[in-house]
């Protein structure tokens, strides 16, 4: 396919490529704000023993059972609202 094609359909369907570049971007944005804030070890560590924070581990009890952060409180992601 040659360049000439690309930019040929690129003109004619304009429409259907701005509809698929404006879900990517919303796509994108969703994906990055879902994540919450991030936090450094040193951060989180800080947050934990300064203003009373808890780790919270929100992974099956199967995960958990193999390894988690002591003292970190387990509730598993199906069994919150």
């Amino acid at each position: 396919m040659s360049a000439d094609l690309i930019f040929q359909f690129l003109g004619e369907q304009w429409i259907l490529v701005a509809a698929l570049a404006t879900t990517l971007g919303m796509l994108i944005l969703h994906e990055t704000r879902k994540a919450g804030p991030a936090l450094s070890i040193t951060e989180a560590v800080q947050l934990v023993n300064n203003e009373e924070g808890v780790f919270l581990d929100i992974r099956d009890a199967g995960d958990y059972a193999r390894g988690h952060i002591t003292d970190a409180l387990h509730i598993p992601a199906a069994t919150l609202a």
